[in-house]
């Protein structure tokens, strides 16, 4: 995941989608001017540091709250013991960041220049007490063939499976126009929309669960 960004025609980066658009922000003022304001961050985790980072860098004075003795919420680790006295580190999830997590990439870079801090993984397994092992090693990164292909590729997903699904309640699956498909889903509940398309059991464990406990 190291290195800077190759810019690409029409200004999209490699890594992000070609189709990406940048929008700028509404003007005004970098910095804030005159007296010099305070405010406070609740929460030490990736989406708090980044507010209070940006909050900072735009001449705020800004206190963050953090119940735990170290930062990073989900992606932090803590030294403890184990109850024969030996000494290691707690950690929880998997810290593991896919390419096109712009804005975490983005903050990593006022520190790290170079992403030189991130190790590029040849894959992402995902190994099944089953047995089964599935793959994003060659997986499409723009949607929706990212998802056909995940299918396609998958264990999980067999074809008796496929075959039972709802192919036109699953039709937002393959919706990337945003914010439109986020207004039209939003009152429904991952675990009805499922059972609409008729998602099978395996491949819900896998798709969903999994990345939703972490």
């Amino acid at each position: 995941m190291s290195g800077t960004p190759t810019a690409r025609p029409g200004g999209a980066r490699r890594g992000r989608d070609r189709r990406a658009r940048v929008l700028p922000a509404r003007p005004g003022t970098r910095r804030v001017d005159g007296l010099r304001p305070t405010t406070a961050v609740v929460g030490g985790g990736i989406a708090g540091l980044a507010a209070a980072t940006a909050l900072a860098e735009r001449g705020v004075a800004v206190t963050l709250y953090e119940r735990q003795p170290y930062l990073g919420g989900r992606v932090g680790g803590w030294p403890t013991r184990l109850r024969d006295g030996s000494a290691v580190t707690m950690s929880r999830g998997f810290h593991a960041f896919f390419r096109q997590y712009y804005n975490l990439r983005g903050l990593l870079r006022r520190t790290d220049p170079g992403l030189e801090r991130l190790t590029a993984l040849p894959d992402y397994p995902l190994l099944h007490g089953s047995g089964l092992r599935d793959s994003f090693r060659h997986v499409p990164r723009t949607p929706p063939w990212s998802a056909l292909g995940f299918v396609a590729l998958s264990p999980s997903f067999r074809l008796r499976d496929l075959r039972a699904m709802n192919p036109v309640a699953a039709l937002p699956l393959l919706d990337v126009r945003v914010p439109e498909v986020y207004e039209r889903l939003d009152g429904t509940s991952a675990h009805d929309f499922l059972d609409a398309v008729r998602f099978p059991r395996s491949a819900r464990h896998l798709a969903f669960e999994v990345f939703s406990r972490s």
